[in-house]
């Protein structure tokens, strides 16, 4: 007799640790930039550039890059713009691990800290946390057919589960370009800008991931000419693009993560040579795992009439997919500006990060609480300080359908600020309102029985001497015909034929006829 096995392909966590460091460093203005008197507003991101696997760690480089908007000391205190990287280089312990291991690196930073130390030198301080995960491929296998195997009775069991088809990192690039409008003045300088996604979506095809989504692009620049007020733009970009994926089929279950790598904006000439022509390049960095749902019959028991069969058995944890589910989260509120002499003219740009601090399984969900922290660029009444950075956070609270859900799932949440929207409520105070959109993905580890291997023995004659040739029973409650068959060496189907019964369905207080199929000479007496 040949056991009949499928190999299922998934993956699990080898190992995960969490490192933390921080990074503090003084860092001067280049040469070509005008004195520092006072910083309006600052962006920052990580960029990792190198993921070296060794044994028992991982070494860690990249930069932390900033962009400074900043007024000078001068007397019309004009608007500048300043770049900087603070590199870092960590060594993160793992056991176990090794240079062939699939690991995954996630990271985050506080918002940072940036003083003035004097006109020509700043203070950068902040956190940066990096998350590093270990993945493994595995196999295992479920035993779904016989052959050769005459006189045996099997029992199978539909177990739906998720067979890992996809599992790779990659990059898309995100191109466009346009032109200022006719009532903007052409760009002299980039002072700010940032490159927001919004409605990212990803799929897979044949072959091939699609995305589709917007990038919201803020401005503000230094136009030509004499006269010089910072002026801005805000623009939503469509864009849909691709990259191939070997194996990607349409209808996979998707476990896609995404991240916003370098973005970079550039100023071109048009055809007439006027710095018109706005160009903006993003990477998204893709984390994909793609599978494949599959009903798999698995045979949990087996008997034969004729032998007594004695399989070896193991239980395996198969995965299957519990919820898949994207949900809104909806915060609002109000934010007052307390310095009387920056009371709000208008709002030039708002821009918000998520954070999820906190998640626990409730009753049918996932409870996930996090931070929305938001910066408000406006225009003030101060013509000295026209510029001025409101800075806020909201807290956001919510729970995430998923049915059936237990403390031994495993879940992934994306959160992505969906929406950000800040209106003026009078000069002193603003409000926001803010979309959070939770793609989220909950697998369970279901522990199944299979059947490694069965070895084979003659029937045992003292236990078939001990049964009578014919038994009158009563069925009770929990009974299953092919409990009894295999008890007294018959067959559900010959159960069926001698009492006439249409279904293997059997209810309490039946009265069944049992004839013993197996004789002491079938034992070898």
């Amino acid at each position: 007799m040949e056991l009949l096995k499928k190999n299922i392909h998934m993956n699990r966590r080898k190992g995960r640790t969490v490192s933390q460091m921080n990074l503090d460093e003084d860092q001067n203005v280049p040469d070509n930039k005008a004195d520092i008197e006072k910083i309006i507003q600052e962006k920052s991101e990580v960029q990792v550039e190198e993921v070296r696997p060794a044994q028992d760690h991982v070494t860690v480089r990249g930069a932390l890059i900033y962009d400074l908007l900043y007024m000078d000391n001068e007397q019309d205190h004009r608007i500048h713009s300043m770049r900087g990287k603070v590199y870092f280089e960590e060594v993160v312990h793992i056991d176990g691990m090794s240079d062939q291991d699939n690991v995954c690196v996630e990271w985050e930073h506080e918002a940072p800290h940036i003083t003035i130390i004097n006109s020509r030198k700043i203070n950068f301080r902040t956190l940066l946390t990096l998350t590093v995960s270990l993945e493994e491929i595995y196999d295992e296998e479920a035993t779904v057919d016989l052959s050769d195997a005459p006189n045996v009775q099997k029992r199978s069991k539909n177990i739906p589960l998720l067979q890992m088809k996809v599992g790779k990192k990659d990059i898309m690039r995100v191109r466009n370009q346009w032109q200022i409008p006719s009532d903007k003045e052409n760009v002299e300088e980039v002072l700010f800008y940032t490159i927001t996604p919004k409605g990212i979506r990803i799929a897979a095809g044949d072959d091939r991931l699609s995305a589709s989504g917007e990038l919201l692009v803020f401005l503000l620049y230094m136009p030509e000419g004499e006269k010089k007020i910072p002026q801005w733009l805000e623009y939503s970009v469509h864009f849909e693009d691709a990259v191939d994926c070997s194996g990607a089929q349409e209808g996979m279950v998707g476990d896609i993560h995404w991240e916003m790598g370098t973005k970079e904006l550039e100023i071109k000439p048009d055809s007439d040579g006027e710095q018109r022509v706005i160009s903006v390049e993003c990477v998204l960095e893709l984390s994909v795992k793609l599978y494949e749902e599959e009903n798999v019959q698995n045979i949990v028991d087996m008997y034969a009439t004729d032998r007594e069969l004695i399989p070896e058995v193991k239980q395996v944890p198969f995965t299957t997919l519990l919820v898949k589910n994207e949900s809104k989260c909806r915060t609002a509120k109000r934010m007052k500006v307390t310095d009387s002499q920056a009371r709000v003219l208008q709002i030039c740009h708002s821009e918000g990060t998520v954070k999820t601090e906190h998640t626990e399984t409730v009753e049918n969900g996932i409870k996930a609480d996090g931070t929305l922290s938001v910066q408000l660029l406006y225009i003030t009444a101060d013509d000295a300080q026209p510029f001025r950075l409101a800075k806020g956070t909201i807290p956001f609270s919510h729970v995430i359908d998923a049915p059936g859900i237990t403390d031994t799932c495993t879940y992934h949440i994306y959160p992505v600020l969906e929406q950000l929207s800040a209106n003026m409520i009078d000069s002193e105070e603003m409000e926001i309102k803010a979309v959070i959109s939770m793609d989220t993905i909950v697998f369970d580890k279901r522990p199944e029985q299979v059947i490694r291997s069965v070895s084979e023995e003659p029937l045992n004659f003292e236990k078939l001497q001990d049964l009578p040739g014919i038994v009158g029973y009563v069925t009770r409650k929990g009974d299953v015909l092919w409990d009894i068959a295999k008890k007294y060496y018959t067959t559900a189907e010959a159960l069926m034929e001698i009492n006439g019964l249409s279904e293997e369905q059997l209810k309490p207080g039946q009265q069944l006829v049992i004839l013993k199929s197996v004789t002491a000479a079938d034992a070898g007496a």
